[in-house]
């Protein structure tokens, strides 16, 4: 029975999936355009803006390899990382008509990611590449999916909500939409904490490394 109760569980995780595929498309679409929309603007700052930013960004690096980098307290990591981003998201979907605003949010995330990337490695050329493989991209393959994860929850939730409102048949109660987008969140929010742990505590070590052996 036990070995039973396993098999179906990764099961019922694809079928989950699979029955928010849309959502889980769309969202991630959302995410790559703003992603896309942060490396054109990176690319079309004016000069002036861009040499402040290039004088910035080298001091940062430069102090980087000279002195390191401090580790927060993990409490920190887990409301910057966590709590402050699923909050935001769930509290969205908790007005039942937040969809769009949680797609604003994930557009910005992919926004900020995508124009840091561009930035630097606009502003250091060919050392720009090695220095965002180690400090941008590893606890990204984490924060990434954990966030889209808990947005789909979210975005769920709320449509699920919104078709209860309207009195659509068929519907499940809130509390059965509560508990399956809640665990599909709690999977985003696990996602979440380990690239939050990464970027915290070994990220800063890669790229003090990394500044050292090429700045």
């Amino acid at each position: 029975m036990a070995l039973a109760h396993k098999s179906k569980f990764p099961y019922r995780w694809t079928l989950a999936l699979l029955q928010r595929r849309t959502i889980i498309v769309l969202i991630t679409v959302v995410y790559i355009s703003g992603f896309i929309a942060g490396g054109v603007a990176a690319s079309m700052l004016e000069h002036s803006t861009g040499e402040t930013l290039r004088t910035y960004l080298l001091n940062s690096f430069s102090q980087i390899a000279e002195v390191g980098t401090s580790y927060p307290n993990w409490q920190w990591v887990i409301v910057d990382e966590v709590l402050k981003p699923a909050g935001l998201v769930w509290l969205l979907g908790l007005t039942v008509i937040g969809a769009p605003f949680i797609a604003a949010v994930v557009f910005m995330d992919g926004y900020v990611l995508g124009f840091s990337l561009a930035y630097i490695i606009k502003a250091l050329v060919w050392r720009g590449i090695p220095l965002t493989l180690v400090a941008l991209v590893p606890h990204n393959i984490l924060l990434i999916p954990g966030l889209l994860l808990v947005a789909t929850g979210a975005i769920a939730f709320s449509l699920g909500a919104l078709r209860i409102v309207l009195g659509r048949p068929g519907s499940r109660d809130i509390f059965q939409h509560l508990r399956v987008e809640g665990l599909l969140a709690l999977a985003g929010c696990a996602l979440l904490l380990a690239g939050g742990l990464f970027e915290s505590y070994i990220t800063p070590t890669l790229t003090a490394f990394m500044c050292r052996l090429l700045l």
